[in-house]
């Protein structure tokens, strides 16, 4: 897929330093996503995007210790899906220094092949979004993708045109941490975990503009993706974050968050985590590991707590689930 929006901040800062590294203190690290930053004076930029075929999510995070200009090429005409998530950003020809896009807001964003100067202020800003591919989003959604009639707003003529911003909703929120912090995970999944994150921000902004759809519950949307945010872990044999951590993670109080989760579940966000643990555990032992290999796999305190675990959830011991 080609990659139609570049940032070239030596065009305006010749003397910008240039890295295929993170900078230190930046807020994620996409997985499996190429980056590209670039240093100018004690200011940074950088830009994340997960190549796919059909859809490619980006990130791009600046930290401004002076205001910044930065130049942007559009080199394939598209449409954008943004979401500011922390400070905000302008167009330079547009708006001179005001902001187009502030921090809890989202819009679309259509791009013709060109180039635009964008302004960041002082402070640190973080934008997430995503283009598709046109054609293939035409034969997978109804109605098909949004058309210039449906971008009321001119930016630039024959150049840029945007939707009505509008706030970033719960249930969107945590599809976007999901993009962010998705863990590398190996062959296909990786990209169809991704293209289903994107589904379900385009479904959402379906429900947004046809109120009268029943809408999925955001509390439950976000449940949902921290237990695909733990059934990830599991299956790579990590170590679940306490569930605190996992909270804070997802922006939810941890009272709150197992209070939902007892409600919509009828069990505990720590008995959802064991089940899974469990789970992982049959499948290590049926592809022939050792019951002290899932124990440590699994990281039980020692072999009597998890055969225990293990005899209080399937009525037999690890034993008899080894080949």
């Amino acid at each position: 897929m080609i990659r139609s929006l570049v940032i070239q901040p030596q065009r305006y800062y010749p003397h910008a330093r240039e890295s295929r590294e993170l900078p230190r203190g930046s807020s994620y690290r996409m997985a499996y996503g190429d980056r590209k930053s670039w240093y100018i004076d004690d200011s940074w930029c950088c830009i994340q995007w997960y190549k796919s075929k059909y859809i490619l999510p980006y990130c791009i995070e600046v930290e401004a210790k002076a205001p910044l200009y930065l130049p942007v090429s559009i080199q394939h005409p598209d449409i954008h899906w943004q979401y500011m998530l922390q400070g905000g950003y302008g167009i330079n020809e547009v708006m001179g220094h005001g902001l187009l896009l502030t921090e809890g807001y989202q819009h679309q964003i259509y791009a013709a092949c060109g180039d635009f100067l964008s302004y960041v202020p002082l402070g640190r800003h973080l934008i997430v979004g995503y283009n598709i591919v046109t054609d293939w989003l035409d034969k997978h959604r109804e109605p098909a993708a949004a058309e210039l009639e449906d971008l009321p707003q001119i930016l630039l003529p024959d150049q840029l045109y945007r939707s009505e911003p509008a706030p970033i909703t719960a249930a969107m929120l945590t599809e976007l941490y999901y993009i962010l912090q998705h863990p590398e995970i190996t062959g296909i999944q990786q990209d169809t975990n991704i293209y289903a994150a994107v589904g379900r921000l385009q479904s959402l902004h379906q429900q947004e503009e046809n109120p009268d759809r029943a809408p999925v519950h955001p509390l439950k949307q976000k449940i949902e993706s921290i237990h695909r945010y733990i059934d990830h872990i599991v299956e790579k044999n990590d170590l679940v974050p306490y569930i605190q951590q996992i909270a804070d993670h997802f922006s939810i109080t941890i009272n709150r968050l197992q209070k939902i989760h007892k409600k919509l579940y009828n069990e505990s966000l720590q008995d959802y985590i064991g089940t899974k643990r469990l789970e992982q555990a049959v499948k290590l032992l049926a592809e022939g590991k050792t019951i002290k290999e899932v124990t440590y796999l699994q990281h039980y305190h020692d072999v009597p707590a998890f055969s225990n675990a293990f005899k209080n959830k399937y009525g037999v011991p690890p034993s008899q689930h080894q080949p």
